[in-house]
């Protein structure tokens, strides 16, 4: 499949989740594509697990804790911590800020501002942990198919 008919996909399935982004004043077409890419690549029950693993990291006051991604954006554990820093949170409040889509994008845009020098391909570079392609041609379709739609 194209990935312009992918992005169109993924767009079209997250209509709902764009039109409560937009009505937030959440509108930055490139966080919005960095939700939806890595909702889409991450699915709930991939999501579950990275919950139960953090669960069972911070018990064992592991540091990998740090570097485990969660919810629908998938930031790192220590850059929600930066971002929302709360001494001891419950797992049910991680959940809770991680599922929610208006606080993924506050926590993309607080992570893009603090990265702001970087390169679209950079950007998306960092965010998967390496270069891939794919990945950045989905990334710049997706914004293509935002920014038609809302035209």
């Amino acid at each position: 499949m194209r990935i312009s008919k992918v992005a169109n996909n993924i767009v079209h399935e997250n209509y709902p989740l764009i039109q409560e982004l937009i009505k937030s004043k959440k509108v930055k077409s490139k966080i919005i594509s960095l939700l939806l890419i890595e909702k889409h690549f991450t699915n709930n029950s991939k999501r579950i697990v990275e919950y139960i693993l953090l669960y069972f990291f911070i018990l064992l006051k592991s540091k990998k804790r740090d570097e485990i991604t969660i919810g629908i954006g998938q930031l790192k554990f220590k850059h929600w911590m930066k971002y929302y820093p709360k001494n001891n949170p419950s797992i049910f409040s991680i959940i809770s800020l991680t599922e929610n889509p208006i606080e993924n994008y506050n926590a993309i845009e607080n992570f893009l501002d603090d990265n702001i020098f970087l390169t679209e391909e950079r950007i998306a570079t960092i965010y998967v942990g390496e270069n891939r392609k794919y990945y950045f041609e989905l990334y710049k379709s997706i914004i293509k198919e935002i920014t038609s739609s809302n035209n």
